[in-house]
């Protein structure tokens, strides 16, 4: 791993403006056909959070089923249906 302060080569606003530039020309290109065109770093971090804030986070029929064989024997109860999917329930919803 290399590590590089960017502060060595230009002031921080610099970088900041540098780096601002480079994305926002990537961002231009035009995107392959079926595509959401480029991504920069982040972003398809942010599209699955965002997707799984929404409609859960999906989880294999085998890996759930292993999760519900294993709460069971715990006697854990997961408060969740037996469906594939895992529905996100905020603090405040009362879970």
């Amino acid at each position: 791993m290399l590590v590089v302060d960017p502060l060595f080569f230009r002031s921080l606003g610099e970088y900041r403006d540098a780096v601002d530039f480079l994305f926002a020309a990537v961002k231009r290109a035009i995107p392959v056909r079926g595509t959401q065109g480029v991504l920069i770093p982040g972003e398809p971090e942010l599209i699955a959070r965002v997707e799984r804030e929404k409609n859960g986070i999906p989880i294999d029929d085998q890996t759930w089923s292993e999760i519900m064989q294993t709460a069971v024997e715990l006697k854990v109860d997961l408060g969740v249906g037996t469906g594939s999917m895992v529905q996100r329930v905020s603090p405040k919803d009362g879970a």
